[in-house]
């Protein structure tokens, strides 16, 4: 399955209008997030829950997300209790600054014309880094000006 980075977005953004700072996967279902239903890989659920959950992994594996517990356990469905479901999951800064550089219309309009094989790090990298080029460009800072980094 591919990134879809709108779905990602979105998901960013329910993690982040919990308002709390800490959220868990049973409060984004009133965001749209529902991964509870039943196990049936015929129905259009079960591929909205795969899609939940495959981007959760993706934010897991990309240190977007950690968690209050020692560490915060694969996002893959499992045929009794989901061990993750209630498990108190926050936005790490990385994630905050990938959220800013996404709102970004032309930062996501690269991502998702160029990052389509790249790896996510390189996607959450090259996002930073187009948004502070964006940012520069913006305030007409002199790239004599701009430190190297």
């Amino acid at each position: 399955m591919d990134i879809d980075l709108d779905y990602l977005r979105d998901l960013l953004h329910a993690f982040s209008a919990s308002g709390a700072e800490f959220s868990n996967l049973d409060e984004l279902i009133r965001f749209g997030f529902d991964y509870t239903t039943e196990f049936d890989y015929m129905s259009e659920d079960e591929y909205e829950k795969d899609k939940f959950l495959h981007h959760m992994q993706i934010l897991k594996d990309g240190q977007l997300i950690s968690s209050t517990e020692q560490q915060l356990p694969d996002f893959f469905p499992h045929e009794t209790e989901l061990d993750w479901q209630t498990k108190n999951i926050q936005l790490t800064p990385l994630a905050l600054k990938f959220i800013e550089a996404i709102e970004i219309d032309s930062v996501l309009k690269i991502l998702k014309e160029n990052s389509e094989n790249e790896a996510f790090r390189i996607t959450v990298d090259s996002a930073l880094l187009l948004a502070d080029q964006y940012e520069n460009d913006r305030l007409d800072i002199p790239e004599w000006a701009i430190e190297e980094v």
